[in-house]
């Protein structure tokens, strides 16, 4: 855990799907301002912002996406659901930019605050200590084509290879740091960070993993073989998927990147050199979000 410095250099980050659901932007904006803000955003929420018509657009600064620009914030600050941190991550992790997400998704496991509590989270990062910068793992995802890297991906929910839209099965090999692990006949593979255990894996039969955990999950989709479980290993561990599937495979990163596998290519994931930061408050516990989200210990009475 960490804490961050005085903030002063905010950018938002807005899901343009889910902003009808939050009718208090200009009051966000004064509240940045009256902290002493300086307040950013990019060209896709610039645009959203202008077509509302009623936003003052002179107190924020528009920026480009290089990462030049990037390395100015203290604060990412997400309108939207998961999703929207999910990219958000991707862009700012790489120059340690802590993010607070206002929730207007649905589940929610990411987003630290509902709608209705956005002027008090916001008071308390600037105003008091009671919060956290909780370090999240991440993954780093690259293809090799003929001896050859082709591309290069980062997750922080998961990398996911399956199949396309044929009945053929995928087929997958994995080795871990180079030892034969499984053949994997099936609808393909998920490789899952603690973060991710409660997303698309966990749909699929894996194990939930508490945040702070350094490990991977490598978990099967819908395998052929009864046997093929899910399978945790060290964070340190380099993954090798090689894939030998006759149709063309799929790889995608927190669904939402996607490139087309050709047969032979392989798959190397790792962990990656930087880790998303999320704004945590110490109210929200890990266990008390699983309750809530999944609805545990809600059993009636007989």
């Amino acid at each position: 855990m960490e804490y961050m410095s005085k903030t002063k250099k905010v950018i938002l980050v807005i899901n343009p799907l889910k902003i009808e659901k939050f009718n208090y932007i200009n009051e966000i904006i004064s509240l940045l301002k009256a902290c002493e803000c300086d307040i950013y955003t990019m060209a896709d929420t610039y645009n959203i912002l202008n077509a509302r018509k009623k936003i003052d657009l002179s107190l924020i600064k528009l920026v480009d996406e290089t990462r030049s620009n990037r390395d100015k914030f203290d604060l990412a600050l997400c309108l939207g659901g998961d999703g929207t941190i999910l990219s958000t991550a991707r862009k700012f992790g790489c120059v340690k930019v802590p993010i607070l997400g206002i929730n207007l998704g649905n589940l929610g496991f990411l987003a630290e605050v509902m709608p209705a509590g956005y002027k008090r989270a916001i008071e308390r990062i600037f105003n008091d200590s009671d919060y956290e910068i909780e370090k999240r793992l991440m993954l780093k995802c690259s293809v090799e084509r003929n001896k050859k890297k082709v591309v290069t991906f980062y997750a922080l929910n998961d990398i996911v290879i399956h199949r396309r839209t044929s009945s053929k099965m995928s087929q997958l090999e994995a080795f871990v740091d180079n030892k034969f692990v499984d053949a994997y006949r099936g609808d393909g593979l998920i490789i899952s960070t603690p973060t991710g255990s409660t997303a698309y894996s966990l749909s699929c039969g894996g194990p939930i993993l508490a945040p702070d955990l350094l490990a991977m999950i490598i978990n099967p989709i819908c395998a052929f073989t009864l046997s093929s479980r899910p399978l945790i290993v060290s964070s340190g561990s380099k993954i090798k998927i090689v894939n030998h599937s006759s149709d063309q495979a799929l790889l995608s990163t927190d669904n939402q990147e996607f490139f087309k596998l050709q047969k032979d290519d392989i798959v190397y994931i790792t962990k990656s050199e930087f880790s998303a930061r999320l704004v945590k408050f110490p109210e929200n516990n890990f266990f008390d979000i699983l309750r809530t989200k999944l609805s545990w210990g809600n059993l009636k009475k007989i």
